[in-house]
């Protein structure tokens, strides 16, 4: 899809010209977000450097499986070939962090 703005994706469902892209509430500024809450859980949740960097804080890097450092993130539903920047698989609850070998 594109706006004024540039190409997104159908993410949450409200994205829509002039609406917030978390909430779909109107927004009258030149953006998709109607305060940097949503546009910092808009990102959380579908960008994947931050859910990838979010997943890793949260687990401390700490590798899910066998407990030792983690340096991967992994989707526990597969993206199956999907664009991985902005993808309703980049939930948070659909990450894990894992390590190279359990990986």
């Amino acid at each position: 899809m594109e706006d004024r703005y540039g190409d997104y994706q159908i993410l949450t469902g409200n994205e829509a010209p002039q609406r917030c892209f978390w909430c779909g509430c109107g927004v009258n500024k030149k953006r998709r977000y109607c305060c940097e809450e949503h546009r910092d859980l808009y990102y959380k949740h579908f960008c994947w450097p931050e859910a990838a960097d979010w997943c890793m804080k949260k687990a401390e890097k700490i590798c899910a499986n066998c407990g030792k450092k983690a340096n991967r993130v992994h989707h526990l539903d597969p993206l199956g070939g999907e664009r991985r920047i902005w993808n309703k698989k980049n939930r948070p609850e659909n990450l894990v962090a894992l390590c190279s070998s359990c990986h």
